[in-house]
């Protein structure tokens, strides 16, 4: 009888046991499925950030619909063709349209009087022009920094004009042999040569209150840059005639040390309205007092042709904040033609167009230019070389970075643009390693000779909105027009922008990698072959996913345009289904943002494949993108599929309805 109740004893003890494992095991499983559906439900960045702490995805969404709206699909990124509209006769003004401007060529030599009659006429003075020519008046020699294209050569001939026309030399508009103001070719030491010329005893008298005026090029490989001293000599032989010279110099770290000096000035740019208006009233008064006009009041037509400048298409197609002088005589043309019936409403947004084009091909055609000067045999190093490379290619790759980051924080903008410096100057000189220097920035003259505003804004860091200074380009057609004469004109510099892509790609910070994701899509609209083959293939089957998410990120906004729709369905379609596991999530991802499918139901069909396929070893980043298209506007349509999968009788899309 008392085995018998030790043997009870022993089973019940045993049954407890036993009962206890169970109840242990099935909390082992709780616990391994609720690690499993927070592995599921993780942020796809978060493998590459702490598993608990926030990650970027809602701050890269942010940076894509800012970065978006500088690319306006369906204008004159795709659809402007800059040959459709090089130049027009209207009347008897020759509009050109191309960068290349007439005289451009002309280096030395007396300065009409014509064209100073008419400077006197169509001069818009810039803020501090008197101060400039109380300056020049005091110091006979004036240093003029300025970007190019701003006036500054036509404010330089207009301070001469002033300061010479009531010198004691003279009698009126015209010296003794009518040439009071001339150009002095600065090559081969010409601001020497022309102290020296100023010195000779054998100098003519016509040389007194003479003006003289000097365009210095600092952007040439290995040039010399006048010393203080020069400037000075330069300065006493013009007192000695009662002279005047002005010297014109691009800002920039290799005119600082001129500007910093004595006799250096800034000349700011005319303003806009003014100088547009300006231009119209000569337009317009010269039509009204031709032969056989009409008799309209030249008020009544600016006031029409001002009515029309201010109308929504046109600042559209134009696309630039402010006007340089030669592009406000461009537009004054092309308003007052349409104005006077001899131009039509295409041809004037055409020429509108225009304008951005033609700034962005001149900012290139400069570097061309200047690459073509002879190069000395041999570097400071022993070795034959191309000194001052870097220096030649940072304001390019400032204005490349900044179409790519326009919005993006000044510092961020300007460190990419040094990443794309190197890149560019390696692909020039790969024998040589380009020089970086620390110091020798300029930011002032980074966003002046690139037509840039800084304004302060906030930026978002670990889900934090903090205080930056952002960058932004002064026109909403450049960073448009910045790319396509990269892309369609420059086909050796595609090489070294995609490697800078590609370290973009990398770059943690949302605002860096989602615009640049979004400006690489847009090239990949010019060039869909070169852009998958080099961009988004290599990068959407990368390890990491950050890369993986620049890839799908290009793809969408390729997509966005209706000439590359369908190829990007394709593609996705065809990962979805046969790629690997990287180009599967890949698609996924791609998916997400609405665009990679013909409509919402092919979206859900493709992402439940990537979902269920295999092991569901993709099941997390498919869940991840069906709550993203939750944003769309055919949500009740998501919603509703995802209660079909829960309801479903295999378990793989249970497991993505219940995780999604």
């Amino acid at each position: 009888k008392d085995k018998d109740k030790d043997k009870d004893k022993d089973n019940r003890s045993k049954d407890k046991d036993k009962e206890q494992e169970e109840q242990e095991e099935r909390e082992r499983e709780r616990e391994r499925a609720a690690g499993r559906f927070r592995e599921l439900t993780r942020d796809p960045l978060a493998e590459e950030e702490s598993e608990d702490g926030p990650t970027d995805l809602a701050a890269a969404a942010r940076a894509r619909r800012a970065i978006q709206q500088l690319f306006d699909v369906g204008r004159d990124f795709t659809s402007f063709d800059r040959s459709y509209f090089h130049s027009a006769l209207i009347g008897d003004v020759n509009l050109m349209l191309d960068s290349r401007r007439v005289g451009a060529g002309m280096r030395s030599g007396p300065v009409p009087d014509e064209e100073l009659h008419r400077l006197r006429l169509v001069h818009v003075e810039p803020v501090g022009y008197v101060q400039l020519r109380t300056a020049l008046r005091a110091r006979r020699l004036l240093v003029l920094g300025a970007a190019p294209g701003t006036g500054r050569t036509s404010t330089a001939l207009s301070l001469l004009d002033e300061v010479t026309i009531s010198g004691p030399g003279t009698t009126g508009p015209e010296t003794g042999n009518g040439h009071r103001v001339r150009r002095v070719d600065p090559d081969d030491d010409g601001l020497r040569k022309l102290a020296d010329s100023l010195g000779e005893p054998s100098a003519d008298q016509h040389t007194e209150s003479r003006g003289y005026l000097l365009e210095v090029p600092l952007d040439r490989p290995g040039g010399p840059l006048p010393a203080e001293m020069d400037l000075d000599q330069l300065a006493a032989a013009l007192a000695r005639r009662e002279a005047f010279a002005v010297v014109v110099v691009a800002v920039g770290s290799a005119a600082g040390p001129l500007l910093a000096g004595r006799y250096g000035m800034l000349c700011p740019p005319a303003p806009t309205a003014e100088l547009l208006r300006t231009r119209l009233r000569e337009r317009l008064e010269h039509h009204t007092a031709a032969p056989g006009a009409d008799g309209t009041d030249p008020a009544e037509l600016l006031a029409r042709s001002e009515e029309l400048y201010a109308r929504a298409d046109v600042k559209d197609a134009l696309g630039l904040d402010d006007l340089r002088p030669a592009e406000a005589e461009l537009l004054a043309s092309l308003l007052a033609g349409h104005v006077l019936g001899d131009v039509t409403r295409e041809d004037l947004l055409s020429g509108c167009r225009s304008l951005a084009a033609a700034q962005a091909q001149e900012w290139f055609a400069g570097v061309d230019r200047a690459l073509t000067a002879p190069a000395p045999a041999v570097g400071t190093d022993g070795k034959p070389g191309r000194p001052g490379t870097a220096e030649l290619f940072h304001p390019v790759a400032f204005r490349i970075a900044l179409a790519v980051l326009g919005g993006a924080p000044h510092s961020a903008v300007a460190a990419a643009a040094h990443l794309l410096t190197w890149e560019l100057s390696v692909q020039c000189d790969p024998d040589n390693t380009p020089a970086r220097p620390l110091f020798c920035d300029d930011p002032d003259a980074d966003v002046a000779l690139s037509r840039a505003q800084v304004r302060d804004g906030r930026v978002e860091v670990a889900g934090v909105d903090v205080p930056a200074r952002l960058i932004w380009y002064r026109g909403s057609a450049l960073p448009a027009a910045v790319l396509t004469e990269l892309w369609d004109r420059h086909f050796p510099a595609r090489g070294p922008v995609v490697r800078w892509l590609r370290q973009l790609a990398d770059d943690p910070r949302p605002q860096v990698w989602m615009r640049a994701a979004v400006a690489a899509g847009e090239l990949c609209v010019r060039d869909f072959d070169h852009g998958y083959t080099e961009l988004v293939r290599p990068l959407a089957d990368a390890p990491t996913p950050l890369r993986r998410i620049f890839a799908a990120t290009t793809l969408d906004q390729a997509a966005r345009h209706d000439s590359h729709r369908k190829a990007v369905h394709r593609i996705v379609g065809d990962w979805s289904r046969h790629g690997t596991k990287s180009l599967r999530w890949s698609a996924a991802m791609a998916l997400g943002y609405g665009n990679a499918a013909e409509s919402t139901d092919e979206t859900l069909d493709a992402l439940a494949r990537i979902g269920i396929h295999g092991d569901g070893d993709q099941l997390a980043v498919a869940s991840f993108n069906v709550v993203r298209l939750l944003t769309l506007p055919d949500a009740a349509q998501v919603l509703a599929r995802m209660a079909e999968w829960t309801h479903h009788k295999r378990e793989p899309y249970q497991d993505l309805g219940l995780v999604t």
